[in-house]
Order: structure tokens, then C-alpha cells, then sequence
């Protein structure tokens, strides 16, 4: 049980990110981007780690 709920989180997290991420973006106005942290995840953590932080 303690498993299913940690794995539940975690893609709660990816998801979370991916949204944020892909928000930062669109205000950004970065189309390249939007799309890229959309289809490919791990993109959505290097963008909103480091390339926009702001955000």
C-alpha cells in the first residue's frame, strides 16, 4: 500500500511539473518550448530548473 501511494505521488509530481512548466512557457511565449515540456517530461524539469525560474 505504502509502495502504490509513494508511485501515485510521484507521477502526481511529474504531472504537476509538466503543467507548470508548460505554463512558464506559454507566458513566455515560447512555442518550442510549450511543446517540448509537454511531449518529452524530463524537458519540463530543465526548464523549470533552469532555464526559466522566474517564471
Amino acid at each position: 500500500m505504502l509502495g502504490a501511494l509513494v508511485l501515485y505521488a510521484t507521477i502526481l509530481a511529474t504531472f504537476a511539473n509538466i503543467f507548470i512548466a508548460a505554463r512558464r512557457a506559454h507566458r513566455a511565449g515560447s512555442w518550442l518550448w510549450f511543446f517540448s515540456v509537454i511531449f518529452l517530461w524530463p524537458v519540463s524539469y530543465i526548464y523549470t530548473l533552469a532555464v526559466n525560474r522566474d517564471g
